[in-house]
């Protein structure tokens, strides 16, 4: 019986132990000390630290550990936080303007209603980080994993993020007017009422990507991929689709006046409604498989 007991007593030790969150070597007066004298503290351990509302301008975390840390209404604006670990850091509400965050894990941050214009994510992972109401204006997303990432209503104009790969994720509502996503994979995305006005999306990947409501006006879509996706009610006048794969798209009472079509396959799409007015068709494969040369130089 006492075996039995010591037995219950262990696992429930072991258990308390794993859930409480490790002690780390973060000491806050140290920190500012630190910083005050050097302004920086690189590869620093400061996993589970409570910074919110903390003052870190310009300073250098290059390789931190900041796994779980509270970062919550920071100003890092100008800060260089390459390569640091933020997995599960909650950064909502932070300043991060002209930061640093190249080669940066942020899966499954916080970054809700974050400031990030014109900060560098290049090769960061964001995935399934919530940016919902962040804003990321000129910033940079080159080969950046931001796979299942949550960007509902983000304002994302001018958005630097050619090869990144956002599948899977929410762009509900964002703004992506002048964004410039060549070669980005957005397959399988949710991109309902999204502004991709004078867009570069020129070979993206938008398999079964949902576009419900989208402007796309003026859109670069030459070479993308597009099947499956729902187009229903999006606007793509203007809009150039050649060479673009809209096999099997939804595009019923979508709005094509003037985009150009050259060999566009279109492929079993429903049409249902669609303004095709004064749009371009040449070598254009239709629902049908008839190929449509109406508009050839």
């Amino acid at each position: 019986m006492k075996q039995k007991i010591l037995a219950i007593a262990v696992i429930l030790v072991i258990a308390i132990a794993w859930c409480v969150p490790p002690a780390s070597a973060f000491n806050l007066d140290d920190l500012y000390v630190q910083l005050a004298s050097t302004n920086r503290c690189r590869q620093c351990d400061l996993s589970w630290a409570n910074i919110s509302r903390g003052n870190l301008n310009g300073t250098n975390l290059d390789g931190a550990n900041l796994e779980n840390a509270d970062l919550s209404n920071t100003d890092l604006r100008n800060a260089s936080l390459e390569n640091t670990n933020l997995i599960r850091a909650n950064l909502r509400g932070s300043k991060l303007n002209s930061v640093d965050l190249k080669e940066a894990d942020l899966t499954l941050a916080d970054l809700r209603d974050t400031t990030l214009n014109l900060a560098n994510l290049s090769r960061a992972d964001l995935t399934l980080a919530n940016l919902n109401g962040a804003s990321l204006v000129e910033a940079s997303l080159q080969n950046t994993r931001s796979i299942g990432a949550k960007l509902v209503g983000a304002n994302l104009t001018t958005l630097y993020a050619p090869n990144a790969a956002l599948r899977a994720s929410n762009l509900t509502d964002a703004n992506l007017t002048d964004a410039n996503l060549k070669d980005a994979n957005l397959g399988g995305s949710n991109l309902t009422g999204a502004n991709l006005f004078n867009a570069r999306l020129s070979n993206a990947t938008l398999d079964g990507s949902n576009l419900k409501g989208a402007t796309l006006i003026k859109a670069n879509l030459r070479g993308a991929n597009l099947e499956r996706a729902r187009l229903i009610e999006a606007s793509l006048r203007r809009a150039v689709l050649m060479d673009a794969n809209l096999s099997n798209a939804n595009l019923k009472n979508a709005n094509l006046t003037e985009a150009n079509l050259t060999n566009a396959n279109l492929t079993n799409a429903n049409l249902t409604g669609t303004n095709l007015g004064i749009a371009i068709l040449c070598n254009t494969t239709m629902p049908n498989g008839e190929i449509r040369n109406d508009d050839c130089p």
